[in-house]
């Protein structure tokens, strides 16, 4: 490990990012996307530059700054549904980081981090004006429209007739399912 995202050594505090602006773009891109996997395979590529050196290291802790900072950056765009407050009750203590003591537990705490954040920004994306079965429905859609989600399936998990969310969705949200499993596609891609 010669380098960290440009820096002149692992451990040198000469004012670099510790994460590539591709990186720093891939992982807001994940976040936008809310993308687990995309952003797990991101938070392991960083962790990876970062093996061998101590937690307390200024690196590892440059890295986990710039990880969380961008973590408060992609919340901050949001639009605010849920207060500040309320979110950070539902993501892992900050507190607990300096009780970390392995580079694998901190990598561990990264993943739940960004995966109750993923969390919190899906259910603000789906809340609000849309009812329960509905909400339901369009969470279901942002979880699977890779791998084709249908409104079967969708009414099969909500345990609705298929008929009955296939009205309500179209009334609630101005187009059919597939309509708008079409147009979460559609985002994705263009993003």
């Amino acid at each position: 490990l010669d380098r960290i995202g440009g820096g002149r050594g692992p451990d040198a505090p000469d004012g670099h990012e510790s994460m590539s602006i591709r990186e720093q773009k891939q992982l807001l891109l994940g976040i936008e996307r809310l993308d687990q996997e995309a952003v797990a395979r991101l938070i392991a590529d960083v962790f990876v530059k970062l093996r061998g050196l101590p937690v307390h290291s200024h690196s590892v802790q440059k890295a986990v700054s710039e990880l969380i900072q961008i973590g408060d950056k992609a919340w901050k765009k949001s639009p605010a549904a849920l207060t500040t407050a309320a979110v950070a009750d539902r993501l892992p203590s900050r507190a607990d980081l300096g009780r970390i003591d392995q580079l694998e537990q901190l990598e561990r705490w990264m993943n739940v981090y960004y995966a109750s954040l993923l969390q919190q920004l899906k259910q603000q994306r789906v809340s609000g004006k849309h009812s329960r079965h509905v909400s339901q429905a369009i969470q279901l859609v942002l979880d699977h429209y890779r791998s084709g989600m249908t409104l079967e399936q969708a009414a099969g998990v909500i345990g609705l007739n298929p008929s009955y969310l296939s009205r309500i969705f179209k009334e609630e949200t101005h187009s059919t399912f597939s309509e708008y499993l079409n147009m979460v596609r559609i985002a994705a891609a263009c993003k």
